[in-house]
């Protein structure tokens, strides 16, 4: 009689056991199916968004080739892209549960980077300008001109291969020119603080490009960068464009007005008797424009960052990608 009851007490036992990882195996299989349907939706909502931002980026680009103008302006279509596209209204029935933000900026409003490595180079002496306006440690600018000269010679405050190759973390130096401007954070004495800016003083990448024809667009550029604009004469570069002077180009482009000859720009006053000096250095067209186009899905994200040249071709526009990035 006990060992009828010993062996239905072990087989008991036995089937609690067995239940018990039958319901383990389930809670495990249920778990992982959960997890699986999770990645799917995952890579899926990814890859939506990541479509999303192409479609931005097309949609930029159609923008930008209908933009038939002799001027450029914020004001216009392409000026006010970002704005619309915050809209969701204005695309939900294209998009569906996705969102997108399309940004388009002027990089011929801005300081090419790439143009300062010549002595006699208006870029040099404009970024030099901008450092002292942004009271930067202008020294920098020979480490940033070594880093994009193809010699190896090292400037009085620059750095070649010999400072780079003893960091902690060595790397080469480049000896090219800059592929995007974030670059510069590889470079001798290049903070963050100085790169991105602070509460106080915004940061050179604001103001500097890698894509652009080197005249600067009025109807686009900023205050400090117009007090940038030089000329040499009696053996130094001058700066004509004062504070006061630059802060009147500002104003009187406002919300809607824009100059759509450089000519227009001895409407504002001060002008005229500087006008000769910097109208070789300015333009009211652009050919570069920087592209910023963040796709969302839920909470997949993908952003596209890429610079449209947008060339004459005869009577066409033709739309070419100088660069293209995927985050």
């Amino acid at each position: 009689m006990n060992q009828v009851r010993g062996e239905k007490g072990i087989a008991l036992v036995l089937a609690l056991l067995v239940i018990t990882i039958l319901c383990v195996m389930v809670v495990e299989f249920n778990y992982l199916m959960r997890v699986d349907i999770t990645i799917a939706a995952n890579i899926r909502d990814d890859s939506r968004a990541l479509y999303i931002a192409k479609a931005g980026v097309n949609t930029a680009i159609a923008v930008l080739k209908q933009d038939d103008n002799n001027y450029d302006a914020p004001s216009e279509d392409w000026g006010k892209l970002a704005e619309l596209s915050r809209i969701p209204l204005a695309y939900s029935e294209y998009l569906g549960e996705g969102s997108i933000i399309i940004d388009i900026s002027d990089e011929d409003s801005k300081i090419n980077v790439n143009k300062i490595v010549g002595e006699n180079s208006k870029s040099l002496h404009q970024l030099n300008r901008l450092f002292e306006l942004l009271e930067i440690n202008t020294e920098i600018i020979d480490s940033i001109r070594d880093w994009i000269d193809s010699d190896h010679d090292t400037r009085a405050t620059g750095g070649e291969d010999d400072y780079y190759q003893g960091l902690e973390n060595p790397y080469p130096c480049k000896d090219s020119y800059l592929i995007t401007v974030s670059e510069l954070l590889m470079v001798k004495g290049i903070t963050d603080e100085i790169f991105y800016g602070t509460k106080e003083r915004k940061g050179i990448r604001n103001f500097l490009t890698v894509h652009s024809d080197g005249k600067i667009n009025i109807n686009t550029t900023s205050s400090l960068i117009l007090q940038t604009l030089c000329y040499w004469e009696d053996d130094e570069w001058n700066f004509p464009v004062s504070e006061e002077i630059a802060k009147g180009i500002v104003e009187y482009r406002g919300d809607e007005e824009v100059f759509e000859d450089i000519s227009d720009l001895k409407k504002v006053s001060g002008i005229d008797e500087i006008y000769e000096k910097i109208k070789d250095q300015i333009t009211v067209q652009s050919n570069f424009f920087s592209v910023d186009v963040t796709g969302r899905v839920h909470m997949a994200e993908k952003r596209i960052k890429t610079i449209i040249n947008r060339e004459r071709d005869g009577g066409e526009r033709a739309m070419k990608i100088a660069y293209w990035a995927v985050e």
